[in-house]
């Protein structure tokens, strides 16, 4: 799969732009004294995209988001070098924050993947995974 791995400042405006285009908005970096940083990767579809925040090498949340081609019900999971990190809750959402505030070492790879439901108990990986790298800006 190819992803498209975009980090810092000047690559957001690109990224705000092929969101947009699927109806995905991507969200200012929260900073309260300017050490929060926005690293973000979307799928080529720009149909699943991670939106990492955080620092260095801590992570402090993931917003998930999604388009709708990717189905109505589902849920998002993150994922990491030791496993999943963060499961959302399973619904009909777009947009999901997951909260990590965890420290990886450096080259760790922080991954995100969409659930669709398919009926009770089976749910079907779409969009691929999508992932960002520690360091963080």
């Amino acid at each position: 799969m190819r992803v498209d791995r975009r980090t810092g400042r000047a690559a957001a405006v690109a990224g705000v732009a092929a969101a947009m285009a699927v109806g995905l908005a991507v969200p200012a970096a929260a900073s309260t004294a300017g050490t929060t940083v926005l690293e973000f990767a979307c799928n080529s579809g720009h149909t699943l995209c991670n939106l990492t925040y955080g620092a260095g090498r801590t992570v402090d949340y993931i917003v998930a988001q999604r388009s709708a081609s990717l189905g109505s019900v589902g849920f998002f999971e993150a994922f990491g070098p030791s496993g999943v990190i963060k499961t959302g809750p399973t619904n009909t959402a777009r947009e999901t924050t997951l909260e990590v505030h965890r420290t990886y070492a450096n080259g760790s790879l922080i991954c995100l993947r969409f659930w669709r439901y398919d009926r009770p108990g089976v749910f079907t990986q779409v969009g691929g995974n999508v992932c960002t790298s520690v360091p963080i800006g």
